[in-house]
């Protein structure tokens, strides 16, 4: 997704824009919505809340933005500074999941579990984009 992100970020031809924005949009709706089924319920499990949270919040303002680029003209200067927005706050979202969020999971779960969960998240993703086409 980083690199369609990139393509569409740094485009000139708006059709580059028509053709990978939705396969991003399908890619982060399907990622947040897995993380949600699969990953945050056990770690609120584990008291890591707090990090839940953020991730939940940066979920909701990635989705909203994407809701608005999906029905917008993808032509217009807006689109692309929306776009760039979304693009930091996926970003963002990755630093935290990386830097803050896996750790700890790593550190309070044991293998086998994590193992089951990063299956169940596959598999909820794969189901995901399915379902958005």
């Amino acid at each position: 997704v980083d690199g369609m992100m990139m393509r569409v970020a740094n485009a000139t031809d708006p059709q580059v824009r028509e053709d990978l924005f939705p396969e991003i949009r399908k890619n982060l709706l399907a990622h947040a919505q897995a993380e949600e089924a699969e990953f945050y319920p056990v770690l609120r499990g584990i008291g890591l809340d707090t990090l839940v949270e953020r991730s939940l919040d940066q979920h909701k303002e990635i989705e909203g933005m994407l809701e608005r680029l999906h029905a917008e003209d993808k032509t217009s200067p807006g689109w692309s500074t929306l776009f760039e927005r979304m693009k930091e706050i996926v970003e963002q979202h990755v630093q935290l999941e990386e830097n803050e969020v896996f750790p700890l999971a790593k550190d309070q779960l044991d293998g086998d579990r994590l193992d089951q969960m990063l299956t169940q998240y596959e598999h909820t993703e794969q189901t995901v984009k399915s379902q958005l086409g």
